[in-house]
């Protein structure tokens, strides 16, 4: 793996892949962030028990790649380390494949990467990639503006439950009728519920996200205000925008 890269770009993305670092977890390898690099992109992958995001990078003036390789390098030290570089452009390269060396400027840092081969394979698949003679059909897709689901978020989540005795009240539970979208959050104590109207006609569905997925949407969402396409079936949701998939529960 040989590229370099725009520090800001590099950074942007990395501050919204951080996001699916787990605070604990059970299996050491999920402490990093996975890099796949082939000729076209760079795709950064993050998971914890809650959600899983994927950025792809594309090939670019501010991305240029010159060998191809997939990684997985420890994703707060390599974080840290990007903040406090001050040059314009990064170069990364590998050192017998288990070192990652990072060159800006006159800077040059060196960290052991984890194994690539013990990180779990997430699947991201969306039915827009699907071949619809083999779709599960319990596959379902809708489009919502990001403001929208922001306001979902922030008018529902709020009374979602702090307590796992009930784990069903720890998340938002939206249900969709006739084209009529009602998202509903309870504690038991104070109830919250917000209902839209579709514009585009939607397939009936009733789920529910947890409260931390939702939680770090928002926060990933925070600046960006175009569509947003959900898909969903009955284990898991995965929330396309822009070059970023946020998948959930």
């Amino acid at each position: 793996m040989n590229f370099s890269i725009d520090r800001n770009l590099l950074l942007e993305n990395l501050n919204l892949i951080q996001r699916g670092l787990p605070v604990k977890t059970a299996m050491p390898v999920l402490y990093g962030i996975k890099f796949d690099l082939d000729n076209k992109k760079l795709s950064l992958t993050s998971s914890n028990a809650d959600i899983s995001i994927k950025i792809d990078i594309p090939a670019s003036d501010d991305l240029v790649i010159k060998e191809t390789g997939n990684i997985v390098v420890p994703g707060n030290y390599f974080i840290q380390i990007i903040k406090k570089l001050e040059a314009k452009t990064i170069d990364i390269s590998l050192l017998e494949e288990v070192i990652m060396i990072i060159k800006a400027d006159r800077s040059e840092f060196k960290l052991n990467l984890l194994a690539y081969y013990d990180y779990p394979n997430i699947d991201f698949t969306t039915s827009d990639q699907f071949d619809y003679t083999n779709v599960d059909s319990s596959e379902k897709h809708i489009t919502l503006p990001a403001k929208t689901l922001k306001s979902i978020i922030k008018e529902t989540a709020y009374a979602t439950s702090l307590s796992e005795k009930r784990p069903v009240l720890t998340g938002v539970n939206l249900v969709c009728k006739k084209n009529v979208l009602t998202a509903v959050a309870t504690d038991s104590f104070r109830l919250s519920q917000k209902v839209i109207d579709l514009e585009n006609e939607s397939d009936d569905f009733n789920l529910i996200l947890p409260f931390k997925s939702i939680d770090e949407l928002s926060k990933v969402l925070e600046s960006y205000n175009d569509d947003v396409s959900l898909y969903f079936n009955k284990i898991k949701i995965i929330f396309k925008f822009k070059n970023i998939l946020f998948q959930s529960r």
